[in-house]
């Protein structure tokens, strides 16, 4: 890892680093804080379009447009958006780390850390991140996510969306459509997400037991084959060049991965050859590695890694060390 920004995890680049000190502030100096209005389009005519039907979203400052959506979609300015993180909070100003949106306002998204945090093992310690995001172009609803930073290297662990339903939460509850019980449903955030501290609780206890379980190389490449998901051929198989027949794609993330194994971050407080040490290196990875497009981080890959794709792939991980326990 040369390069400065193959050291930096994918929500280390995501949008911009937060400032300020408040909420208002954050918002303002990144550009966000300006209000949105609806309103019914018309043709040149002067004729209402579809009987009224369908809004155009916008924002007042400039009068940009934002979205088409159907009349009953309920906007939610940015302010509102962005103070959902007090409010989740304890009603204290939030630690906002990172904070952007995608061409002038149609998406949104911030991040920020709570004050607690958590260890397992010998000291592994991590902070607990909120992610919020949302569109304003009809495109998508109002979204929370919990997750575990993990502070030794900024590695982000999933609070896995298998593991809040365990609890009696489902994903849904923090997906809030655009609708008319829309604001009720976010006042209703806090009560949904006051099981976080129990749900970090038992997932130390499931790390410890990783921590506890050594994991052979063998299972280890294995391990890092299910998950990635990279594809095998017997016409690609040599015994000392490429004894999984994996193609070039998975030869090379494969030896990228096995490089990290040796880092001092994956190999610490006694997880070296462990099922934890194998999750973090994937981990890592996903996290510091695949985010790169031609030695150089992509804005949709990053996005990707900390909300979609990447994201299934770490809770696909930590699915897969768990079934072992059970």
């Amino acid at each position: 890892m040369t390069k400065k920004n193959k050291t930096m995890p994918a929500y280390a680049m995501m949008g911009k680093q937060a400032v300020g000190s408040t909420t208002d502030e954050v918002l303002t100096n990144a550009g966000m804080n300006f209000s949105i209005g609806i309103e019914p389009i018309y043709t040149k005519s002067g004729k209402m379009i579809r009987g009224g039907n369908f809004r155009r979203v916008f924002r007042k400052d400039n009068d940009h447009d934002l979205g088409v959506v159907k009349k009953n979609y309920q906007i939610l300015q940015p302010i509102e958006w962005a103070n959902i993180a007090n409010t989740l909070s304890g009603g204290l100003e939030a630690e906002w780390d990172r904070i952007g949106m995608i061409n002038k306002g149609e998406k949104m998204f911030g991040s920020f850390t709570l004050p607690e945090q958590i260890q397992i093992g010998n000291g592994d310690k991590f902070a607990t991140n909120m992610y919020l995001w949302t569109s304003n172009d009809g495109s998508g609803a109002v979204n929370c996510l919990p997750t575990l930073r993990r502070l030794a290297c900024a590695n982000q662990s999933p609070m896995a969306f298998r593991t809040l339903a365990t609890m009696g939460l489902r994903a849904k509850d923090l997906s809030i459509p655009h609708s008319s019980i829309m604001r009720g449903r976010i006042d209703n955030l806090p009560q949904k997400l006051n099981m976080i501290n129990t749900m970090q609780q038992e997932w130390c206890a499931m790390t410890d037991q990783l921590l506890e379980v050594e994991m052979e190389f063998d299972d280890r490449v294995q391990f890092y084959i299910d998950v990635m998901g990279w594809t095998q051929k017997d016409e690609l198989k040599d015994k000392v060049e490429n004894p999984h027949g994996l193609a070039t794609r998975g030869r090379n993330q494969l030896e990228a991965m096995l490089e990290l194994e040796g880092s001092r971050t994956n190999t610490g407080n006694g997880m070296r050859d462990t099922q934890y040490q194998a999750y973090n290196v994937l981990t890592e990875f996903i996290d510091h590695h695949s985010i790169l497009s031609g030695g150089k981080p992509k804005e949709s890959t990053m996005n990707n890694t900390v909300f979609g794709a990447g994201a299934r792939k770490k809770d696909k991980a930590w699915a897969l060390l768990m079934q072992s326990h059970l």
